[in-house]
């Protein structure tokens, strides 16, 4: 997470961009300490922190937290937050990064409706019941059977 926090706050100060090209490859195994929880909290928090700033909050807000955990792959927080919310505020980053970067808001649009989608798809899969999100694989593996004739 000290690459991520590096980062993070110098694109506070100045202007970034990634690049096309791989510069380096980075090896990754399962006992990594960038696997842990505790890495993952804390690349959540400087998420959050990023999209606190981005949007000019002063301080980080639950629905910054919810966002940079859904966006991160992880759970939102055990406040529910709703969604519609998460999505004003993406609206928000994607219109500041515009200005920032003198692009037309149009510009982005696609990779914002593409980021929507996903954000979408990422918080409806964490919060609904466990038991609820098995039923398609059941389902999925009760076809399989009967379209192989087994029963």
């Amino acid at each position: 997470h000290e690459d991520f926090e590096l980062w993070s706050r110098m694109s506070r100060r100045f202007k970034m961009a990634n690049l096309p090209e791989v510069l380096q490859v980075y090896r990754e195994h399962p006992g990594s300490m960038c696997r842990t929880e505790v890495f993952e909290s804390r690349c959540i928090g400087l998420a959050a922190e990023n999209i606190a700033m981005t949007v000019g909050s002063p301080n980080v807000e639950p629905v910054h937290q919810a966002l940079a955990a859904l966006l991160r792959g992880g759970r939102p927080a055990k406040r529910q937050i709703p969604l519609a919310h998460m999505e004003q505020i993406l609206e928000q980053i994607a219109a500041v990064t515009a200005h920032r970067f003198d692009l037309a808001p149009a510009a982005l649009a696609d990779r914002l409706a593409m980021r929507m989608r996903s954000l979408r798809n990422q918080f409806h899969s964490q919060t609904l019941p466990r038991r609820i999100r098995a039923v398609p694989g059941r389902v999925v593996r009760k076809l399989g059977r009967i379209r192989r004739g087994a029963r």
